[in-house]
């Protein structure tokens, strides 16, 4: 995909007044503006920060949740294309993140588990790789997994930001250790329903290190989907040209 970049921007820069006039036309200064800002949101701050911009519901105790749009909105980039009807993709397709990562099957996201589907992501696939040579055939069973996410939640870029450095409302986003245990216990159980003795290692109830790699990359190609959705498709499910190569400079960013 890294090479796809300079294409693009030679594509963008020839058609430089076309675009900026699209732009122009589908996207004002301020919704840019905010984009932006989203972006840095993303990328720099913490858990609670991220959640409390992206999350627009609140649950029976005054709690912010997240619907499956606010989720994809926040693990998504901002893609400076005008906004499409997201709602109509969850009409369409059913991603498997949410059928894991909505632990309680609520129907929408609490902060924990927001945080969990994060650090599934973010954890260094040596750091996991070494967990599961710990284990006699290099496999672990539900209480095994759920013992070293436990244990790996401060190891990776968001769970060391969890004591956060911008300031958000702690009443509207917090969470107690028994809630993180919970959601923990929840989470595992969906992944061994859906991975555990699928991938032929002869373990019904155990799941191995590719198990968690196939996991993730079916998470990523679930935002992949979704990021596509997200331009202005035709009936036929394609985008331009023009807002593929804007996709692809995104992605190198």
């Amino acid at each position: 995909m890294y090479w796809l970049a300079p294409l693009a921007m030679v594509y963008l820069y020839a058609n430089g007044s076309q675009t900026q006039k699209n732009e122009c036309e589908g996207i004002d200064r301020a919704e840019k503006m905010r984009g932006l800002y989203e972006n840095k949101i993303r990328f720099f701050c913490g858990p609670e920060k991220i959640f409390e911009i992206f999350a627009s519901k609140r649950n029976d105790q005054g709690k912010l949740v997240m619907t499956y749009s606010d989720f994809y909105k926040a693990v998504t980039p901002y893609n400076y294309a005008p906004a499409q009807n997201v709602e109509e993709y969850f009409k369409r397709f059913k991603p498997i993140t949410m059928n894991i990562i909505d632990a309680d099957s609520s129907g929408c996201l609490t902060f924990t588990e927001f945080f969990f589907f994060i650090l599934i992501m973010q954890i260094p696939v040596n750091t996991m790789r070494k967990q599961f040579a710990k284990y006699p055939d290099k496999l672990m069973d539900a209480d095994q997994f759920s013992k070293t996410l436990r244990k790996l939640r401060r190891n990776t870029t968001t769970g060391g930001k969890q004591v956060n450095t911008v300031k958000f409302d702690g009443r509207t986003i917090s969470a107690t250790e028994e809630e993180f245990l919970e959601t923990n216990k929840q989470l595992v159980e969906k992944i061994f329903l859906e991975k555990a003795g699928k991938s032929g290692h002869g373990h019904a109830n155990k799941i191995c290190f590719d198990d968690f790699l196939a996991l993730r990359k079916e998470f990523k190609m679930d935002l992949i989907q979704y990021d596509f959705f997200t331009y202005d498709t035709d009936e036929n499910d394609t985008i331009s040209i023009e807002d593929f190569l804007k996709s692809t400079i995104i992605v190198v960013q």
